[in-house]
């Protein structure tokens, strides 16, 4: 009886070794759920930028308004400005000749509509979710610092010297400084240059003068894992903490902005090597992408 117990209890340690060592190779829900934890695969990571503003437009960025505002998430609306530019021309004989040629620019007004603003993501994710969470407190954050911080130098005292210049003025040089600032005013008067033709490039420099622009981040879609495969972690992988995969990732609900500005195919399947390290208190955690 006491053999056959001891046997048991043999075969029960045996198993639980056995379970405590498989509990350190990568599985296939194992690879998943760390792939699932990679920034990359939050919801509001992939994002573009996009500028809201007064600012000069070409015809390709004309192309990408008007098919946001088609989308319904953008509204704009356009001049058109004359630049008078100057030019020139070399000759060996005459030099240099100069003229002026018509350049049109085209400025475009561009504002985000109420929907335009529901894909605006003031801090998209750029971070492991577990690390996100261990630095969320140093986005505020502000040093406490000891009173004597705030002491400043005091300036040294410097002493005012007063100097009294002694000007002695008689009838006749006051009536010669009078004459001489006369003349003086007169002369200014007659440099007084003429008013000049209007600015032919008034419009466009008022136009230039309005340029600005706010950058904002908007989101494009999200990346979603489809499926893991090609799980690989040896046992000898397995003592060294490393395995790998791969991964097949898609690009699902792409916005506007995701279409307009070039984001992956929706849809499309894509694949990645996915290289993994295993940690005691994090268990399997992704430690590189590659093609």
């Amino acid at each position: 009886m006491k053999k056959v117990f001891a046997m048991l209890l043999v075969a029960a340690m045996a198993a639980c070794v056995s379970s405590c060592g498989d509990s350190t190779v990568l599985s296939k829900s194992a690879a998943k759920k760390a792939i699932n934890k990679e920034a990359m695969f939050a919801k509001d990571y992939a994002v573009g930028t996009f500028e809201t503003g007064y600012y000069e437009v070409n015809e390709s960025a004309l192309d990408r308004l008007a098919k946001l505002k088609a989308a319904g998430v953008v509204d704009y609306s356009t001049e058109t400005v004359v630049e008078k530019a100057r030019k020139r021309t070399y000759d060996y004989w005459r030099g240099y000749t100069y003229y002026t040629v018509d350049v049109e620019h085209t400025f475009a007004s561009v504002s985000l509509t109420e929907e335009g603003k529901k894909l605006v993501v003031e801090n998209p994710t750029t971070m492991r979710s577990d690390i996100a969470k261990d630095f969320a407190a140093n986005e505020n954050f502000v040093e406490a610092t000891p009173p004597y911080m705030d002491a400043m130098a005091e300036e040294p005292a410097q002493e005012e010297i007063a100097v009294v210049e002694e000007v002695s003025v008689t009838a006749d040089s006051a009536a010669v400084d009078s004459v001489v600032v006369m003349a003086e005013e007169a002369v200014v008067e007659e440099e007084k240059p003429a008013a000049g033709p209007a600015n032919p490039n008034a419009a466009f420099n008022a136009a230039m003068a309005r340029v600005s622009s706010e950058s904002h981040n908007v989101l494009l879609g999200c990346y979603k894992l489809e499926k893991v495969k090609q799980v690989r972690c040896t046992e000898e992988m397995a003592k060294n903490g490393v395995g790998s995969c791969m991964a097949l990732i898609t690009f699902a609900d792409k916005t506007p902005f995701g279409f307009v500005l070039g984001a992956p195919k929706q849809g499309y399947l894509m694949s990645a090597e996915v290289k993994f390290e295993y940690y005691n208190d994090l268990g399997w955690v992704v430690s590189g992408f590659s093609d």
